[in-house]
């Protein structure tokens, strides 16, 4: 079953010199696609920088359903002759289509590969970092690009703990070794937060010091992802060990400019499909 829903950007921004704050009217249709499925998973990082930007954008979800007999059905997504669904439509227009995906409509631009699609929104819509907070443009896009990469690691790890346990036993008995694996990126990424604060540049996000980018939106979702599996394992949050990381946690969800994204149903989609044994 194949849904799409429009968001529309009816958020009050603050002045911002490099964000894009479009608000089409109603009868407009958005430029920017999403296309991913009916999970959090990849996308969520990608819906909500939509709706941080004030950007209206088609939300187009693909659902993978259990189909009672051991087996999913994909068919929204493959088609039911599997090269018959929207893939396959998408195909002629990139052959790495895959999900998650992006149409920029307005420009005639299919791009696939997660961080590609990250890197592509965050251009499109200001938040790749830059001039806006006194920072160097072309430091602030490594530092995004870096940080990226590093919570790519994360999210990497954490599938093959979701997917690849076998079974709820085995998710259960893996959890020590993966929850372990977790620390070793959050000490990374609170010892790049301590490091910006000693520079005086911020510490409370990742690359600029009032104000997200690209990166604080894949961070934040993983950190939340985690602390939603320790809940559902009856542990501790793994935050109390890294303070500037809850810090983060925190001020990020409170962000006025994401009311709009918490208030919607994609921020309570499943976090994995239900092949995982966590979803």
């Amino acid at each position: 079953f194949r849904t799409s829903r429009t968001y529309r950007g009816a958020i009050v921004l603050p002045a911002h010199p490099t964000r894009v704050t479009m608000s089409p009217s109603e009868d407009k249709k958005p430029t920017i696609e999403i296309g991913y499925w009916k999970i959090r998973g990849l996308a969520a990082p990608m819906r909500m920088m939509a709706c941080y930007a004030g950007v209206d954008f088609k939300d187009a979800t693909c659902e993978c359903i259990a189909d009672g007999e051991g087996g999913f059905d994909t068919s929204s997504w493959f088609g039911p002759n599997g090269t018959d669904g929207p893939k396959a439509a998408l195909l002629q227009q990139n052959p790495l289509i895959n999900l998650p995906y992006v149409v920029d409509h307005a420009r005639g631009i299919v791009i696939a590969q997660s961080n590609a699609c990250l890197q592509y929104l965050a251009r499109q819509l200001g938040l790749y970092g830059g001039a806006s907070d006194g920072a160097n443009t072309d430091k602030a896009a490594a530092e995004c690009d870096q940080i990226l990469c590093q919570v790519m690691d994360l999210r990497n790890a954490a599938v093959g703990w979701y997917y690849g346990s076998g079974s709820r036993a085995g998710y259960e008995s893996s959890a020590d070794g993966h929850l372990a694996c977790v620390k070793v990126h959050y000490t990374k990424l609170e010892a790049w937060l301590a490091h910006k604060q000693r520079l005086g540049e911020g510490g409370t996000f990742f690359v600029m010091q009032t104000t997200p980018a690209v990166p604080d939106f894949h961070v934040w979702e993983q950190i939340d992802q985690h602390e939603a599996a320790c809940k559902d394992l009856g542990r501790a949050s793994l935050l109390a060990d890294f303070p500037l990381l809850a810090a983060f946690h925190c001020a990020f969800r409170k962000l006025p400019e994401l009311a709009a994204y918490f208030d919607s149903p994609a921020s309570t989609f499943p976090i994995n499909n239900p092949q995982a044994a966590f979803y």
